[in-house]
């Protein structure tokens, strides 16, 4: 099987780049960075069937910004948050109704790449949005819908993130920023050419408290890239990416819990930490008959570990200590292989470890040609890529003890037995081959096409036995088409359908059975098989600009359907518990509406998406925890249920005036609509309640590059949540089943920027 992998990807060709966002008056294009072999070339935005959307610097990195996903999901009405893991460092955005969240367990649908580099991680396909250098980011492209183009798990569409080089950063800049619970957060900036070479560098520290107890949080980042450009048709760069945080995500709260302390946590602590060092490295030139080659490449190392504490349930029994195992009670075994015994108290909590280390390579290699065919304008691209990743990873669970405040403390006793231990490792090869034609049927009628095919090998070895083993492959043929028609200066309507699939990843398929549900992070206990999913998206809408150009607006109508669908499904007796599954096929359909401009010293702008996802197969969940389950702790899910955790109508208003040279001041707002809590897929009970946030923002210039700046987030203090759960309480004292993850209250930042 290595062997026909590695013959597809040399005898195929394509992980395509296309694209493009442009004036549709002025033609100046700006190009959408699709694949791994990213450049600036693509298709003018007025020939383009799809929808894009495009952030620049200033919009990305408000001072004082952590991720990335902050940017995104204030501006941007088909981008939503949500925090599963209850910290604002490690929130996760949902696009069109699909995920990129950094938490094991979400089913994830959207791809993230960095200047070409694909940066899901290979294990559980997450992204984790705080080791993204976000002060590097000169621009953020989000392109929604299931096109092939944008290769595998991006059912939902992508977003592209292009980074700063010197020829693009001239100067020096830094910002400290300081706010609410102890938040400090300084950046550093340094960019320029000399002559033929342009140099970055960046680095960014940042610290806070946490806004609730025992929450605090560590982030340093640092990226640099030197890129070669001796003249208009050729440049090499290189870039470094190195980041290290230990983050702190408590969680899901209790209902009654959160309404006695907002700030309170149900068990803790819940840290991770990692380290991350990527290298990567692009280059081009121009060989004449209108052809551009690119290529790229990039190694990834990553280092992940959880520390978790959760309750646990011991009694004595005739052997010792022993735990529940269905209706039996089974000796707890110790590390050394004997029953554990002597302990003066029954432990009442576990201490969980996690370690994952993923060691990734890819290259891609893409040809575009803008020509003409039988008389018509045409850009033909063409590419190859291959990506690799070895991952290995392993858990274990010690006995521990509960203190006053809920805090798990370790007794060093670590457990022996199978089902609190795990050792994995897993290996991937993913061989990609596309190809994308637009041609130009007319100056105005332009028709593009596009055909990727993917197969992907996993492997995955268990290292403490053999249940875990096994060996699964995949490959998919995934085609688009699409108009895109120019009815008039600075409109364009279009159409198109595309197609695409999710591999399912080495996590899911380590947790895919329901008589054995695992602890996300921290265990996987089975291995049968899944299957990938297959999306298709309908998409029609328009685009265009008024007023000269001073006004853009932006309407879009889709419906995207998935076949075999993976979600996962909460079924385990302590909350995060359960198991990865194909449900059948779900639906994600609706609207989005954009608008903004600038009208003398006001720019403002005005963003709106409706999304109704929902299961369309019918079936049966174990969901012990909601009440509304039946005597076998399961739920029945018709077909039109709306699936937890998308709200169905989002909207975000902003605005900046100019009211002197000097100063000016903003306020935005974000509306979320309720969203249904994860182990409700039936929608019996009562969703999360909507919530609408203002936010208010203020810069003066001091002087010539220097300004003081400071703003205000959730100006009213309002109280609400972005993700649910259903679990079980009752054994620490409380009786909501309800599990919320509380939004940040009111916040304060304020600082200084300087641009020399």
């Amino acid at each position: 099987m290595m062997r026909r992998t590695h013959t597809l990807c040399l005898l195929t060709t394509a992980l395509l780049t296309q694209a493009a966002l442009a004036d549709p008056v002025a033609r100046t294009e700006e190009v959408i960075v699709i694949g791994t072999a990213g450049g600036r070339e693509g298709v003018p935005l007025d020939r383009l069937p799809a929808s894009g959307r495009s952030l620049d610097d200033a919009e990305m990195n408000r001072p004082g910004t952590v991720t990335a996903t902050e940017g995104l999901q204030r501006r941007l009405g088909a981008v939503a948050a949500i925090d599963s893991l209850g910290n604002p460092w490690q929130q996760g955005l949902t696009l069109r109704g699909f995920t990129a969240a950094p938490a094991l367990g979400e089913p994830q649908g959207v791809v993230v790449y960095q200047d070409g580099m694909r940066v899901n991680e290979a294990f559980g396909d997450v992204v984790q949005w705080d080791l993204l250098p976000v002060f590097a980011i000169r621009q953020a492209q989000v392109v929604a819908g299931s096109n092939p183009v944008f290769g595998p798990n991006s059912l939902g569409g992508a977003v592209i993130l292009s980074m700063k080089d010197g020829f693009a950063y001239q100067g020096l800049g830094g910002d400290i920023s300081a706010g609410s619970d102890d938040f400090l957060s300084i950046t550093a900036e340094a960019g320029g050419s000399d002559g033929d070479v342009g140099y970055y560098l960046g680095l960014s520290k940042g610290r806070d408290d946490g806004w609730r107890d025992f929450s605090p949080n560590r982030l340093s980042r640092a990226y640099g890239d030197v890129l070669y450009r001796p003249d208009a048709a050729t440049e090499f760069g290189v870039s470094l990416t190195a980041a290290t945080s230990d983050l702190t995500g408590n969680g899901a709260a209790p209902g009654d819990l959160l309404a006695e302390n907002r700030r309170g946590v149900f068990t803790h602590p819940d840290a991770t930490d990692s380290d991350l060092l990527a290298l990567a490295f692009r280059g081009k030139t121009e060989v004449g008959d209108g052809w551009t080659l690119r290529a790229a490449g990039y190694w990834r190392h990553l280092k992940r570990r959880t520390a978790n504490g959760d309750q646990g349930e011991f009694e004595e029994c005739g052997t010792g200590l022993c735990f529940e195992e269905g209706d039996d009670l089974e000796p707890v075994i110790g590390a050394d292989g004997r029953p554990v015994t002597g302990l003066e108290d029954e432990p009442d909590a576990v201490f969980n470890r996690t370690r994952t280390r993923t060691d990734g390579q890819g290259i891609s290699l893409q040809a575009r040609q803008a020509g003409a065919l039988g008389g018509m304008d045409n850009i033909l691209i063409l590419g190859a890529s291959l990506e690799h990743a070895r991952t290995r990873y392993g858990s274990g669970t010690e006995l521990g003890e509960l203190d006053a405040t809920r805090g798990v403390e370790s007794l060093g006793i670590a457990i022996g037995n199978e089902e609190f231990n795990v050792g994995l490792k897993t290996r991937s090869w993913i061989a990609g081959a596309s190809l994308s034609d637009t041609l130009s049927l007319t100056p105005d009628l332009h028709l593009t096409g596009a055909l990727r095919l993917t197969h992907a090998d996993l492997r995955l070895r268990d290292q403490l036995g053999d249940d875990l083993d096994g060996d699964h492959t995949y490959t998919a043929l995934n085609p688009g088409v699409g108009l895109a028609w120019n009815a008039g200066v600075g409109t364009t309507l279009y159409a198109a359908v595309n197609e695409s699939n999710r591999i399912p990843t080495p996590a899911e398929l380590s947790c895919a059975d329901p008589e054995k549900p695992c602890r996300f992070p921290n265990a996987f206990l089975a291995d049968p098989p899944l299957d990938d999913v297959r999306s298709r998206t309908w998409e029609m809408g328009a685009r265009g600009r008024l007023s000269g150009g001073v006004v853009e607006w932006s309407l879009s109508a889709f419906r995207t359907d998935n076949r075999d669908d993976i979600i996962f499904i909460s079924a385990g007796p302590i909350v995060g518990t359960g198991y990865f599954d194909n449900v059948g096929r779900t639906r994600r359909q609706g609207l989005e509406a954009g608008l903004s401009g600038e009208a003398g010293a006001v720019s403002w702008f005005a963003d709106y998406a409706l999304v109704r996802a929902s299961f369309r197969t019918p079936l049966s969940i174990q969901a012990p925890d909601n009440p509304e389950a039946n005597e076998k702790g399961e739920i029945a899910v018709h077909r039109g249920d709306r699936i937890p955790g998308i709200p169905l109508h989002s909207l975000k208003i902003g605005a900046d005036v100019a009211v002197t040279d000097g100063l000016i001041v903003g306020a935005e707002m974000q509306y979320s609509s309720s969203r249904y809590l994860r182990g409700d897929e039936a929608n019996l009970t009562d969703p999360i309640g909507g919530f609408a946030l203002f936010n208010l923002s203020a810069r003066y210039q001091v002087l010539d590059g220097v300004s003081l700046h400071a703003r205000v987030d959730n100006l009213f203090d309002r109280r609400y949540a972005t993700f649910g759960i259903y679990g079980e309480a009752d054994e620490m004292g409380f009786e909501d089943a309800r599990f919320l993850s509380p939004g940040a209250p009111r916040r304060f930042v304020g600082g200084l920027s300087a641009r020399f």
